[in-house]
């Protein structure tokens, strides 16, 4: 039971992972500051983070999901302004932006060729 809970965890982080890191190297592709990268939800600021390089990494208490905050994207909650500095994803044209909120399916996508691949490559095909 705690191996099988253990696994499920381990799964959906490593595809969080992968799908934030879509979303993060594209923004960074095209110059926009990632403020924060998070698996897992960081509610009451109660996880581990670490600053590095003006972007705040962290490990969320419920592991769940992740996010990564972009700098110019609006959140009542959270934002104040934006003032449509060209770091921002305000400033970018409208295909960086769907390159940027596609990179996570696409991640995604490629993670599954991976491991299809290896999969195929180490099980083989039944004839």
């Amino acid at each position: 039971m705690i191996l099988t809970i253990f696994s499920f965890f381990f799964v959906i982080g490593v595809l969080v992972f992968f799908h934030e890191m879509g979303h993060f190297l594209a923004a960074k592709s095209v110059g926009v500051r990632v403020e924060k990268f998070y698996l897992g939800f960081n509610f009451f600021g109660l996880g581990l983070k670490i600053m590095y390089k003006g972007t705040e990494y962290g490990i969320g208490l419920f592991p769940l999901g992740g996010y990564v905050k972009l700098a110019g994207i609006i959140d009542e909650s959270l934002d104040t302004e934006c003032t449509g500095a060209p770091d921002e994803f305000k400033s970018k044209n409208m295909f960086q932006k769907i390159w940027i909120m596609s990179a996570g399916v696409i991640m995604n996508f490629l993670l599954a060729i991976l491991i299809f691949t290896h999969l195929t490559y180490h099980n083989g095909i039944d004839d």
